[in-house]
């Protein structure tokens, strides 16, 4: 739980730091902190809530 905390710190901050250009990174922080919290659930990795999040956004265009 520890690590999936720091990889969501490490996304805010990277969204702190370079707002417009913070996707890639700070996608890759959100994966791999969902990917730790379904670990210690016993699930699989819930792929259906990072792409609900970045409907939203525009990523890449």
């Amino acid at each position: 739980m520890r690590e999936a905390l720091g990889e969501l710190r490490g996304a805010r901050a990277e969204l702190a730091s370079e707002p417009a250009t913070w996707e890639d990174r700070g996608a890759s922080r959100l994966r791999r902190a969902l990917e730790l919290l379904d670990e210690a659930r016993g699930q699989g990795t819930a792929e259906s809530v990072l792409d609900e999040i970045f409907s939203k956004f525009c990523v890449g265009k």
